[in-house]
């Protein structure tokens, strides 16, 4: 883990995460059954969202240090079980709020000199090109689409200054139909903080903010390709398919349930999630 927290970050390549300075101990969740939460003693496979912590304590992730504030607004009728969110929280402990939000929240005072809110519209301005003495906090919502825009609305956000990260492909496995560019949230974030501190010497390394998203993006290519099923609605998402006649474009229920499994989703959330399975995706984090 030291290793990787002092290693320059590189560039992202055609196979996701390679080429990154992610701790290898992600490789020792893949097949570890679900755990009981130290304190709600829900049943999760790595992550509890009720309570933002891990359940496999004998194996703990790396820490990330951040260099500003990070509040993330999570709209109260998004489920934690298909957020990526909580990675960061997990991750970045120190530096990060999850704030659940709704209509009537009230959202602290931010003050537009030394906050950003992460967010593409006409006057959002590049992250690089931000000054780093000056900015304390960045925002990031994470909602889907429609919800969003009802975010950037709220009184307490309407001079917080918004900036923008540059075009990047998502490698997030819950397919939405807007664009490529679309991110997870915890995608978003990285990225956010790569550009932020772009120029900064000696290079500030975030790769393990994506250390749960390598995880899950690992396990869901796993199930995929030993189903030998075609991703729904993006066949190429799958790296190393089997290629076989009998590829079919749909999934069975031992994939679904492996691909869910990579969220921690259990029971009662996937009756929940089945609900909105047909909703737009947000750019930033569902």
């Amino acid at each position: 883990a030291d290793d990787a927290a002092h290693t320059a970050p590189t560039p992202l390549v055609a196979a996701p995460f390679d080429e990154l300075a992610i701790d290898p101990s992600w490789r020792q969740l893949i097949d570890l059954p679900r755990a009981t939460c130290p304190s709600c003693h829900s049943k999760r496979k790595f992550l509890c969202g009720k309570c933002r912590c891990v359940v496999h304590d004998d194996i703990l992730p790396p820490v990330v240090d951040l260099p500003i504030d990070c509040h993330i607004l999570h709209w109260h009728s998004e489920s934690y079980a298909k957020s990526t969110a909580l990675h960061c929280k997990v991750l970045a402990p120190k530096r990060t709020t999850l704030i659940d939000i709704n209509h009537e929240t009230e959202l602290p005072a931010y003050d537009p000199e030394t906050t950003v809110l992460l967010y593409p519209t006409e006057d959002s301005v590049l992250a690089s090109s931000l000054d780093l003495s000056k900015v304390k906090t960045v925002l990031f919502v994470d909602s889907q689409w429609h919800s969003s825009k009802m975010i950037l609305r709220m009184p307490g956000l309407k001079n917080v200054p918004h900036v923008k990260i540059t075009n990047q492909v998502t490698r997030f496995w819950r397919v939405q139909t807007i664009s490529e560019n679309c991110l997870a949230t915890i995608e978003a974030i990285y990225y956010f903080f790569r550009e932020f501190t772009e120029g900064v010497v000696p290079p500030p390394n975030y790769d393990n903010l994506l250390y749960y998203f390598k995880l899950q993006h690992y396990i869901v290519q796993r199930a995929y390709e030993l189903n030998r099923k075609v991703f729904p609605r993006k066949p190429e998402y799958i790296l190393n398919p089997t290629h076989a006649p009998e590829l079919v474009p749909q999934t069975t229920k031992r994939t679904r349930d492996e691909a869910d499994d990579a969220s921690g989703t259990d029971g009662a959330d996937k009756r929940n999630l089945k609900i909105r399975k047909r909703m737009p995706k947000t750019a930033f984090g569902t």
